[in-house]
């Protein structure tokens, strides 16, 4: 798998999963090695879910960033529907555009354009370290979401570059965590220290007077599929969540979208990464893996997954 930005989040031990309102964090069990590229989000992934301050709202093209994470049909159909977003929060450090948001009934997935304005930030963008856990909140209530978020990025970020695109998912469903999906969220990053490149200490004041509102979204077409066993296969245009234990083989890779006219996807092809939701009482339910592009849901006839076949009932 070249290239794939796979990782299955532990959650079927409690171990990893460390859930403490202002300090959670993931700790990621690896399932096969990690590209090059899928280990650019160390310390960076945090810059993107800051806190509160004056957002811009425009309207600018996502293509480029969006385009790191999704192929160019999936691109041109985002912003032929609209999907774009463009809202800019920014302090003296760091500017954000809040790119894009998708929606399922699974997740919210926003991808954002990070540009870092002074050499500090430049430090915290190049450095590396623990990828820490962005903390979501109700926009309406300021109540805490006891969610972990994960964060990717197709590239380590190098001083010089500019800016990093990264991509965030927050499960609405997940080990011991529910999120009212229906209403609007906000994410933070909690302030923490880090080391910069020279070894000195920082705060992390660097995110002071940042927020992203994720209120602006676009829901995406879904349906549900079913195996004769009775296991239920969601399948969105940005992904699927089988509900079943998932394998440390990596079998599911192997399975395949067929459409109504016969021609078939390998999941392997047309997906970038997934995670375990810890669902049921062996926490080990809810297989979710994201596409990398936008799959015509009502086209598609079945799913053929590890020895199952899953159609619509």
């Amino acid at each position: 798998m070249n290239d794939k930005m796979l990782d299955i989040i532990g959650l079927a031990d409690e171990k990893y999963l460390r859930e403490a309102e202002g300090t959670s964090q993931i700790k990621v069990k690896h399932k096969r090695r990690i590209s090059a590229k899928f280990a650019a989000v160390a310390a960076a992934a945090a810059i993107m879910t800051v806190t509160a301050g004056a957002v811009a709202v425009t309207k600018l093209s996502n293509k480029e960033s969006v385009g790191e994470f999704y192929d160019s049909s999936a691109v041109s159909k985002m912003e032929e529907r609209g999907f774009a977003n463009g809202a800019v929060s920014e302090n003296s450090h760091f500017s954000v555009t809040l790119e894009t948001v998708l929606k399922d009934d699974y997740k919210l997935m926003p991808i954002v354009t990070i540009k870092p304005l002074d050499e500090q930030a430049e430090d915290y963008l190049a450095q590396s370290g623990e990828m820490q856990c962005p903390i979501t909140y109700y926009s309406d209530t300021d109540e805490c979401v006891r969610s972990c978020v994960t964060c990717f990025a197709q590239d380590q970020y190098k001083k010089g570059d500019g800016k990093l695109s990264m991509r965030m998912e927050i499960p609405f469903v997940s080990l011991h965590n529910s999120i009212d999906k229906d209403r609007p969220l906000t994410i933070r990053l909690f302030e923490m220290k880090y080391a910069s490149i020279d070894g000195k200490t920082n705060e992390a004041s660097l995110f002071n007077g940042i927020e992203l509102k994720l209120d602006d979204h676009k829901e995406v077409k879904s349906t549900k599929l079913y195996s004769k066993k009775g296991n239920e296969l969601y399948l969105s245009e940005i992904g699927f969540v089988a509900l079943i234990p998932y394998p440390d083989n990596g079998s599911f890779w192997n399975g395949d979208l067929v459409y109504k006219d016969g021609k078939k996807d390998k999941v392997d092809d047309i997906s970038s990464d997934g995670q375990g939701l810890g669902l049921g009482e062996k926490q080990n339910i809810g297989l979710s893996l994201n596409f990398k592009t936008l799959v015509d849901v009502d086209n598609v006839e079945s799913i053929e997954l590890m020895g199952e076949t899953y159609t619509r009932r």
